[in-house]
């Protein structure tokens, strides 16, 4: 692949160099393919139109697709980062076109533009939506700021499109509540060059619009699903109006949940002087009687009480890692489920990657894809499970006073508790309150009061938010000596449903953003699952990643127990 020397090094609003990498990689491969001879002729020199559309159907696009895809990937991973920096709730989503809209398209767009494509470039540009991202925001009133991170972040390849509401709908009945509203946006990388450089199209819409859309798009639009009666036309226009009244709904919870806040935090403010005024003897007056249990015990300043107002189960990550242990079984040398391998325990644990991230002194990240069996129980949770439970005893016997640093291990194995329906703790929101607890109660003798008290005034344990911010903040504000440990196995698990999902993609890009920082203190992030998680890789490194083939060299366990043996940990 030839490089482009010339061509700048792309920009970022918050800097996604696995973002700009991809996209560079995706350049290049299209500038190759515009420069190189095909048969008898070149793309970039003049010949039939038929030839090139049908080449580019055939044979150029099935070889970019998996290009467009990782860019469509990182595109996702990048706005929904920055979105969540900025404050905004929204749902992120992108797709790239299929072979048969991209042949519908390029035959419409040839006869729209009344003039044949002579150039690989023509068709590029012209087909602006070959990789596309969707941000969903909450509201109308966060439209603006939505278009305003697009406008900041991409380079605009023309103004962006308005698809007005006042469009007219249907062919029978006058629409009340209008037409499919969206803000289209023809962009790319930002850089000083434009050769070859991929556009895609990011569109902004609202939830009620996105919803009504689901209906609309293959009826109205795409015309996949034959035509619609006068009645049919009336029902759409019903599903748009009961998706208004589902935003609507929205905003007033926001109202509402604003409203709780500041009147919380007025009435602190009112406890806290009048505390200070009446003196510590009527600390404890009923004035506290008016606050919400679960937030707002201010006077319960101690680990203890944090633990037991949260319902902190103690046990929770011991009791995971032996149901996962009793894999090992007792009296037998074998693992005692048939599907798990044993060659690909002791590759995951004997990997120099794994290795170099629980033994080197520093902040070290590694997201784990063991690539093996996919049930609760796999290679990846049992060699997390053993780093686990080694990490845990080391905690419970290391002398605080004397050792230097401080371990302080946290885990959370998703594939124990993965129904949602019926386990409590199945949910992103009880992963971080658990990681949370663990903290506080195993860091306990490094955790500043105020930090304890915010923890209380803050954190309301059905709301994931506040519970992830607390978990974030809590680690930024950790002191030198402490080295905090990691573990969330079975990412997999928590993929569905969509809400549980997103949660957990929240809370991991946190944490990765609070590692990428630089804490005081030294923290070490395993994130693991029995299967690929690419939503995530493109916030890794590469020697950040282990990534184990589907299949290994065969017989390197057959008489070698280390697997079998607990870690050790230096």
């Amino acid at each position: 692949m030839s490089s482009l020397s010339s061509t700048p090094q792309l920009q970022l609003e918050g800097g996604s160099t696995a973002l700009s990498v991809i996209h560079r990689e995706l350049q290049a491969k299209i500038h190759d393919l515009s420069t190189t001879p095909r048969g008898d002729y070149e793309f970039e020199s003049i010949h039939p139109s038929k030839d090139l559309i049908d080449d580019f159907n055939s044979t150029i696009w099935p070889n970019l697709v998996p290009d467009y895809e990782g860019l469509v990937s990182e595109l996702v991973f990048y706005c929904r980062d920055e979105l969540l920096k900025r404050g905004l709730r929204c749902m992120v989503h992108g797709r790239t076109k299929t072979d048969q809209s991209v042949r519908d398209s390029l035959k419409r767009r040839e006869q729209g533009r009344q003039k044949p494509f002579t150039k690989l470039s023509d068709i590029l540009h012209e087909m602006h939506d070959l990789a596309g991202v969707m941000i969903v925001v909450q509201s109308a009133a966060d439209v603006d700021r939505a278009n305003g991170f697009v406008s900041e972040s991409f380079r605009a390849i023309k103004e962006p499109n308005h698809w007005s509401p006042d469009r007219p709908v249907g062919q029978y009945w006058d629409a009340h509540f209008g037409s499919y509203e969206s803000h289209n946006h023809h962009v790319s990388l930002k850089g000083d060059s434009e050769d070859s450089n991929p556009i895609f199209e990011v569109q902004v819409t609202t939830f009620k619009d996105f919803i009504y859309n689901q209906y609309a798009h293959p009826w109205f639009y795409k015309g996949r699903n034959g035509s619609l009666t006068d009645k049919d036309e009336i029902i759409m226009d019903m599903i748009h109006g009961a998706s208004y009244l589902i935003e609507m709904g929205g905003e007033y919870f926001l109202i509402r949940e604003k409203e709780n806040r500041d009147s919380i935090e007025v009435e602190h403010d009112l406890f806290q002087a009048k505390t200070r005024a009446n003196g510590p003897r009527n600390s404890h007056n009923t004035h506290l009687k008016s606050y919400n249990t679960r937030a707002k015990k201010i006077a319960m300043t101690t680990t203890h009480d944090i633990l037991t107002a949260f319902q902190y189960d103690n046990k929770l990550v011991i009791d995971d890692c032996n149901k996962i242990l009793k894999m090992l079984g007792r009296s037998t040398q074998r693992i005692t489920d048939d599907e798990i391998d044993e060659e690909r325990v002791l590759a995951i644990q004997s990997h120099h990657r794994l290795r170099a991230w629980f033994s080197i002194d520093q902040p070290s990240m590694l997201l784990l894809d063991g690539h093996g069996s996919q049930g609760p129980k796999s290679e990846a949770s049992l060699v997390s499970a053993k780093i686990a439970s080694a990490l845990l005893k080391l905690h419970r016997y290391q002398d605080k006073k004397r050792m230097s640093p401080i371990i302080v291990p946290l885990a959370f194995f998703c594939g124990q508790h993965r129904n949602f329906e019926r386990d409590p703790n199945a949910s992103a929101t009880e992963l971080a309150l658990s990681l949370l607890l663990q903290l506080v109660d195993r860091g306990r003798d490094f955790i500043a009061h105020e930090s304890l008290q915010r923890i209380l005034e803050v954190v309301e344990p059905t709301e994931f938010r506040t519970v992830c911010a607390s978990l974030c903040d809590l680690i930024t504000e950790l002191p030198r000596e402490m080295y905090v440990v990691i573990i969330i196995d079975g990412l997999k698990f928590f993929s569905q449903p969509l809400e549980r999902q997103e949660d957990t993609d929240e809370l991991i890009i946190s944490l990765i953003s609070v590692f990428r920082q630089g804490p005081l203190a030294t923290l070490k992030l395993l994130l693991t699952s029995p299967s690929r998680v690419s939503l995530f890789e493109g916030l890794f490194q590469e020697d950040e990643i282990l990534r184990l083939s589907k299949d290994l060299p065969t017989g390197a366990v057959a008489n070698d127990l280390t697997w079998r043996r607990p870690l050790e940990l230096r």
